[in-house]
């Protein structure tokens, strides 16, 4: 990856073409609450995104 302007999750797996959906939890707390959403399976939630950002100058 040359983009140095791709810094965040989203920015780096767009620049990779992966396709992503992000759904937004309003009001939640902790990931408790997010299982516990109405129509999001677990399997959907738990999910891990590691990424690496340039460090400050």
């Amino acid at each position: 990856m040359d983009d140095p302007a791709a810094t965040g999750p989203l920015e780096v797996l767009a620049v990779f073409g992966a396709p992503l959906h992000v759904h937004v939890h309003p009001d939640v707390v902790g990931a408790v609450q997010v299982w516990a959403a109405p129509g999001v399976p677990l399997e959907r939630t738990a999910k891990t995104l590691a990424f690496v950002t340039p460090e400050p100058a």
